[in-house]
C-alpha cells in the first residue's frame, strides 16, 4: 500500500481516505470484478535514482557543450527532481550546472512551500515581486563562471522564459535542452519499465471493465464516470495520475 501510494504521490492516510470514499459509492455492476491493486504497485522512484538521472544529464551537458540547464515545472522537473509544481507567470525553476548541485529559484512568498518539496536536496534562492527571476538566474550563471557559456532551456519552457533570459543574460548562448532531456528520458531503466507496465496493466483492466458498461444512449459523461469509478475500484482514484 505504501509503495502504491508513494507511486501516485499519496500518503497512506490519503489512500485510506480514498478507500473509505470508495466504500460509500455506487459502482456499475460491470466494475464489480475490479479489486484494489495498490498492494501490487512497484516501489516508487527513489531519490537515488533521481540523482543518477541528474548525473547522466550532467555528463551529457559536458559532452554536448552545455554549461547549465534550466528546467521548468512539469514532466522534466518531476523526472529530475521529483518536484510537483504548477506553472504560473512567476518563474519557478531548477538550474542544474554541468558539475555540482543544482539551485532552485522560487518566488519569495513560495519559499516555505518550495522548501517542503526540495527537502534539503538543493539550495533555494528566492526573488521578490519587484525583482527579475531571470536576473537571479543570470547572477547564478555568473557565480558559476559560465556567464558566456551555453544554457540549455527546458524544451517545454514558455516563450517568455527564453525572451526574458535573453534580456537578463545577453552574453549567454541559449539553446533547447531537448538533446539532454530526450537522451535521459528516452532510455528506461528496468524499474521505470516495471512501473510503466504496471500502469498500462491497470489502465487496460479498468478500460475493459468500463467498456462493458456501454449501452445505447449512454452519454460521454456517464462513460467517463464509469472509467473513473473503475480506477477508484482498482485503488487509483483519478486514473490520470498513472500516466
Amino acid at each position: 500500500l505504501a509503495g502504491g501510494a508513494a507511486l501516485l504521490g499519496l500518503t497512506p492516510t490519503e489512500a485510506s481516505a480514498g478507500r473509505a470514499q470508495e466504500d460509500q459509492r455506487d459502482f456499475a455492476p460491470e466494475l464489480a470484478a475490479l479489486r484494489s491493486r495498490r498492494a501490487d504497485a512497484p516501489a516508487p522512484i527513489t531519490e537515488t535514482e533521481r540523482v543518477q538521472r541528474r548525473e547522466k544529464a550532467q555528463r551529457l551537458m559536458k559532452e554536448l557543450g552545455y554549461s547549465a540547464m534550466l528546467i521548468e515545472p512539469g514532466a522534466n522537473m518531476m523526472y529530475f527532481a521529483g518536484i510537483d509544481w504548477a506553472r504560473s507567470e512567476r518563474l519557478f525553476a531548477l538550474i542544474l550546472p554541468q558539475t555540482g548541485k543544482g539551485i532552485v529559484i522560487a518566488p519569495g512568498f513560495e519559499q516555505g512551500r518550495a522548501a517542503d518539496q526540495v527537502n534539503g536536496r538543493f539550495e533555494i534562492r528566492v526573488w521578490q515581486e519587484d525583482e527579475s527571476p531571470e536576473a537571479l538566474v543570470a547572477s547564478i550563471l555568473k557565480e558559476w563562471g559560465v556567464a558566456t557559456g551555453k544554457l540549455g532551456v527546458d524544451g517545454s519552457a514558455r516563450t517568455f522564459v527564453f525572451n526574458e533570459m535573453a534580456h537578463a543574460a545577453p552574453a549567454i548562448q541559449m539553446a533547447t535542452a531537448e538533446a539532454i532531456t530526450n537522451a535521459c528520458r528516452g532510455m528506461k531503466s528496468a524499474h521505470e519499465i516495471e512501473i510503466m507496465r504496471f500502469a498500462n496493466q491497470i489502465t487496460l483492466e479498468t478500460y475493459r471493465a468500463a467498456f462493458k458498461t456501454l449501452r445505447a444512449g449512454m452519454t460521454q459523461a456517464e462513460l467517463a464516470k464509469n472509467v473513473l469509478d473503475g480506477f477508484s475500484k482498482a485503488g487509483f482514484p483519478g486514473g490520470f495520475a498513472l500516466v
